[in-house]
């Protein structure tokens, strides 16, 4: 009669990691944007499969302009979710982070770069005419 083979795999595997993926920082950045525009503009992501990785692309809407949408970045990662590339109209050329703490810096200079502020001001007005 065969013997049952115990469980091969790491026993730290069922554990939680502290991990914040890109996805889950750039949702809640777009959650703050429709808190402090009162929903005038909205973040909206799409992430999509590229190659071996994911493609994240944060858009803003805004729904009083019949759901007018413009991407503000793209992000792409590996299933390993770094290195990180950043491309932004904000940043000029793509940007890349190795670790949660310089995507969140990028992505910090992109929301706070003279485009971005630009951008959501044009918005913002057009939404509330």
């Amino acid at each position: 009669m065969p013997q049952n083979i115990p469980s091969l795999w790491p026993s730290a595997i069922a554990e939680e990691p502290n991990l914040r993926t890109p996805t889950a920082i750039l949702k809640e950045q777009a959650a703050f944007l429709a808190q402090m525009t009162k929903n005038l503009v909205q973040g909206q992501l799409k992430t999509n499969k590229q190659g071996d990785g994911l493609e994240i692309l944060l858009f803003l809407v805004v729904p009083a302009l019949q759901n007018y949408m413009t991407s503000l970045l793209e992000v792409y990662h590996p299933v390993e979710l770094y290195p990180a590339t950043v491309s932004s109209r904000a940043l000029g050329a793509p940007r890349t982070a190795e670790d949660e703490g310089s995507f969140v810096a990028i992505v910090k200079e992109v929301l706070n770069s003279d485009y971005t502020k630009k951008l959501l001001r044009a918005l913002l007005a057009q939404a509330r005419s």
